[in-house]
Parts: C-alpha cells; sequence; structure tokens
C-alpha cells in the first residue's frame, strides 16, 4: 500500500512536472514570440524612420538642387544684363565718336567751303585784274598802233 501510494505520488509529482515543463515551454515561446513580436516592431519602426528620413534627404537634395538652378539662373541673367549694359556703353560711345567725327567733318568742310570760297574770290580778282591789264595792254596798242599810223 504504502509503495503504491509512493508510486502514486512519484507518478503525481512526475505529471506535475511535465505540466509545469509544458507551462514553462509555452512561457518561453511566449516571450519569445513577444520579444520576437517587439523587434518586428521596432525593426518596422525603424525602416519606416529610415524611408521617412530617407525622403526627406531625396526632398532637401531636390529642393537643394532646385534653389541651386534658380541661383544659376539669376546670375546667368544678370551677366546677361551687365554684357548687354557694357554692349549699350559701347554702342553709345561709338555712336558719340560717330557724331564727333561727322561734326569734325562738317567744320572741316565748312573750313574747305570758306578757303575755296576765298581762293575763288582771289582768283576772280586776279582774273579781273588780267582781263583789265590785257584790256589796257590792247588800248596801249591801239594807241600805239594810231599814233603810228598818224
Amino acid at each position: 500500500d504504502e509503495a503504491l501510494a509512493k508510486r502514486a505520488k512519484a507518478k503525481k509529482a512526475a505529471a506535475e512536472l511535465r505540466i509545469k515543463q509544458r507551462e514553462r515551454k509555452r512561457d518561453r515561446a511566449r516571450a519569445e514570440r513577444a520579444v520576437a513580436d517587439a523587434v518586428a516592431r521596432l525593426t518596422k519602426i525603424w525602416l519606416v524612420e529610415f524611408y521617412h528620413q530617407e525622403e526627406l534627404r531625396i526632398d532637401r537634395e531636390k529642393a537643394e538642387a532646385a534653389i541651386q538652378a534658380v541661383r544659376d539662373y539669376e546670375a546667368r541673367l544678370l551677366r546677361e544684363d551687365k554684357e548687354m549694359a557694357e554692349q549699350a556703353i559701347r554702342l553709345a560711345k561709338a555712336e558719340e565718336e560717330k557724331r564727333e567725327v561727322a561734326q569734325q567733318l562738317a567744320i572741316e568742310a565748312e573750313e574747305e567751303k570758306k578757303r575755296l570760297a576765298e581762293q575763288a574770290k582771289i582768283d576772280e580778282a586776279a582774273a579781273k585784274e588780267k582781263m583789265l591789264k590785257e584790256k589796257e595792254a590792247k588800248r596801249l596798242a591801239a594807241e600805239q598802233r594810231a599814233k603810228e599810223e598818224a
């Protein structure tokens, strides 16, 4: 009887031990699943944050590229405006030089015209004097002939 009771007690203790081992195994499995779920959630959170940061970085790079493109465009416009202003200044200076040359040529032409007019007066006066001398010479020659004939 006593042996049977010990045996039954041993069986009962063995059954309780197996139950406890199964419970521990289930608890360990639950804990491992909880850890795996937590790791998965953290990994998901990390990946979402990583992709979000990556999207932000890409957006920031795009924005910086757009800003640089605008700055380059503005610099090009300023450079072109400066070149056009310099060209306009050069053209204005060339026009001014042309006006000055034309004015100088007009002054020289006017002076040449006056000189030619004075030369024409001198030539005309010389021609008149020559004509007068010729007339005088003809008259004297006619008088001489008249004296010789008389």
